[in-house]
């Protein structure tokens, strides 16, 4: 049988009891087919635990999520519920209720419910309002949770006659504990016995735990606690250990499953929708005992921003492990150190970096020697000296400052010669020439020699 399966099987079938059968049914009455299958599994189990090793762990394959309906369909639980789920696994919680005591019967329409809780911190945690806490139903009702123990939980305006106190433990996210001992009931009387709210001590029960209440995300946790029932730990394929399964129902959708764990749900529609949930016999009976068929409603309001809808919702949620543990300490917050302020007297002054001097350029044996006899020649070269200048004679004066004739040939005029002009210095000329005349004449007095008078031109 399927983890979760559809089921087409009438809700109102016939209920039959286990009571009488339970008392008459033995070894003897158990066909041989069934006691050779379980002693055949009795027999693996040896087998497996002997040639075990203790670092092997057997691992169980996980179930495939399976397609309820069209709109309802199972889903794998958060990863952050699954991690939070093992912090907890080290705990065995042991449920006794101390008051009322069983079988007593109250003076009173109001019961005071006290109970003892060991080998489980009980809790709730301020910053997320979740812990570790107790599920106390009375009879079929909605379970209410207990965070402290030290409160009474006091119930009031109860009918007369016969009813029953159940308590569990739960996680934070309100899934049950389900080891033994994690379960206690009493039931007790108002001002007389009556025979409703009296479960049968040896058939099994079924305790409604979730959903109920406001939800403001999915998947939508179902879950419940199995009493007096075998927890199906050796798997769904031997035929003795079929002897239940659970049909729920929500909003008219019908499924059946044979684990005892919780299944998280999606499909949900906005507002309002109702769950319902029954103990069955494998082929589809109705476990008649009280409280096995019970149904609760439940709001669905998406977009919630309480910290079991983050949950579900996938999100990571700072020092969410407070919801666990109750010592736990957040951790330090990593402070960033800042920049030490650096002293004007220690900070170094920037480089000047200076442009490089330029190099004279290497010369050859060749330049060198050439430079130095450049070098002595100048230094040897004569003085010029400068030679007396006599005056030039009036008529090369004359001569020279006359223009020459202008050419008018065509030779000329075509090409006209273009000549560097020569300054003479026909002053010098005349006195070098007067001096010659003067010594071939042998005359001193040179106002002998001419009775012209020597007219000085300017020299151009």
């Amino acid at each position: 049988m399927s983890a979760i399966a559809n089921s087409n099987q009438p809700e109102d079938k016939a209920k039959t009891s286990r009571v009488q059968s339970a008392k008459r049914n033995g070894w003897a009455n158990i066909p041989w087919k069934k006691l050779s299958s379980l002693l055949i599994a009795i027999a693996l189990c040896f087998y497996l635990t002997a040639c075990g090793s203790k670092d092997e762990t057997v691992t169980v394959a996980p179930t495939k999520p399976v397609s309820i309906s069209a709109g309802i369909a199972e889903v794998a639980p958060p990863q952050e519920i699954q991690r939070l789920s093992r912090l907890l696994d080290r705990y065995e919680p042991q449920i006794s209720i101390i008051s009322p005591k069983p079988d007593q019967v109250l003076a009173d329409t109001q019961v005071s419910v006290k109970l003892d809780v060991k080998n489980l911190p009980i809790f709730k945690n301020a910053e997320f309002g979740l812990g570790p806490h107790v599920h106390v139903t009375l009879d079929n009702q909605e379970y209410k949770p207990l965070y402290e123990l030290n409160q009474t939980m006091t119930f009031d305006k109860l009918s007369a006659g016969t009813h029953t106190i159940r308590a569990f433990a739960s996680r934070p996210w309100h899934e049950s504990f389900k080891n033994q001992g994690a379960y206690a009931q009493a039931t007790f009387h108002v001002l007389t016995k009556t025979g409703e709210n009296n479960p049968e001590p040896q058939v099994p029960l079924l305790t409604y735990s979730r959903p109920v209440g406001t939800y403001g995300a999915e998947p939508v946790m179902l879950d419940f606690y199995l009493q007096n029932a075998p927890q199906h730990l050796l798997g769904n394929d031997d035929e003795m250990l079929n002897d239940w399964q659970v049909r729920a129902t929500v909003d008219g959708q019908s499924f059946t499953f044979d684990r005892w764990e919780p299944i998280y749900l999606t499909g949900f529609k906005a507002g309002q929708n109702w769950v319902k949930l029954e103990l069955l016999e494998p082929d589809g009976d109705a476990i008649a005992n009280v409280f096995n068929s019970t149904a609760h409603l439940i709001n669905y309001q998406p977009s919630g921003s309480d910290t079991l809808s983050r949950l579900m919702r996938g999100e990571k949620i700072a020092n969410i492990d407070a919801i666990v543990n109750p010592d736990y300490v957040p951790p330090a917050p990593v402070a960033t150190p800042a920049p030490e302020a650096i002293p004007a007297s220690e900070i170094p002054a920037p480089e000047v970096v200076t442009e490089p001097e330029a190099l004279e350029p290497v010369k050859s044996e060749a330049q060198k020697a050439s430079q130095q006899e450049v070098e002595k020649t100048v230094q040897t070269a004569p003085e010029p000296v400068a030679k007396p200048v006599e005056p030039a004679p009036k008529d090369e004066l004359q001569q020279a400052t006359e223009p020459d004739p202008i050419s008018t040939s065509e030779e000329a005029i075509a090409e006209p010669a273009v000549e560097k002009p020569v300054r003479r210095n026909y002053l010098k000329d005349y006195f070098d020439k007067r001096a010659k005349d003067m010594a071939a004449a042998k005359v001193t007095d040179l106002s002998a020699t001419t009775s012209t008078p020597i007219e000085v031109l300017p020299i151009k």
